[in-house]
């Protein structure tokens, strides 16, 4: 309804915005639906410039995100550094560590996985530098999901590529998750403690630590149970299984396997 509200506003910034948002509240894999409403957005971002630069950000940031959904990955970066460049120092820099995030995201889902590491630690250094850190709670959050973010971004340079050549990226994860999980605890940031689990268990599998790693996927299986996150659950599940099946804990193994095998 306040989506509706915004598309029958008299200002264009209202309207454009109400059509780039409408999307999200339709079924997320009907994407002619959706270019229709961003096509009526971006009509109203080019027929008023005076619309302010972070409104019209968060515009392509929405569209990028269509695209991200669809996999097109390459029309996902494009549109993400028009926001970036439309941004241009005038955003706000929370908004800014959103379209760099989402951009470093495109390039490791695209390969491009030491560009994203780059963009990683440039959003750290500029969260660490800004003048309200100490003070923001937003700004302390976005810090640690950042050290999150960074981790994995590590951890797919050794997935990606040649994994005795990159080996040391490895440790270059655990050294971000651990600053990770010390940030959350000292700025008392709860919001990713499964996530810190699962890449701290992921870690001990490549490194075949299977009985660690599967006691970090059951403290994250706990995590995200609450949370009700079936397809982390699901995925969780498959690696305990594999931890078990690496431990010849067989029957274990068996069960999960089978069990998700039923439910599809």
């Amino acid at each position: 309804s306040y989506c509706d509200e915004l598309i029958h506003s008299d200002e264009d910034s209202k309207k454009a915005f109400g059509f780039a948002i409408k999307p999200m509240i339709l079924n997320e894999s009907d994407f002619n639906a959706a270019d229709i409403f961003f096509e009526k957005s971006l009509s109203k971002l080019a027929s008023n410039n005076q619309i302010d630069a972070e409104v019209k950000s968060f515009i392509l940031y929405l569209q990028s995100q269509r695209y991200f959904e669809s996999h097109e990955l390459e029309t996902d970066i494009r549109i993400l550094i028009e926001a970036i460049q439309s941004c241009n120092e005038k955003c706000a820099l929370p908004l800014e560590i959103k379209l760099q995030s989402a951009l470093a995201r495109a390039y490791s889902l695209s390969g491009k996985v030491f560009k994203a590491l780059e963009i990683s630690n440039y959003c750290l250094t500029k969260i660490k530098n800004s003048q309200n850190y100490t003070d923001s709670k937003i700004l302390q959050t976005e810090y640690t999901k950042e050290l999150v973010k960074a981790a994995n971004r590590s951890i797919n340079v050794y997935y990606y590529l040649d994994r005795e050549k990159y080996k040391s990226y490895l440790d270059s994860t655990q050294y971000y998750i651990t600053l990770a999980k010390n940030h959350a605890e000292k700025y008392q940031v709860p919001n990713y403690n499964g996530t810190i689990a699962l890449v701290n268990g992921d870690i001990n599998f490549l490194k075949h630590n299977y009985k660690i790693s599967k006691q970090y996927a059951q403290e994250g299986l706990k995590i995200f149970q609450k949370r009700k996150r079936k397809k982390r659950i699901a995925q969780i599940l498959f690696r305990i299984a594999e931890c078990d099946f690496h431990l010849k804990n067989w029957d274990n193994a068996a069960t999960i396997f089978q069990q998700q095998l039923q439910n599809d």
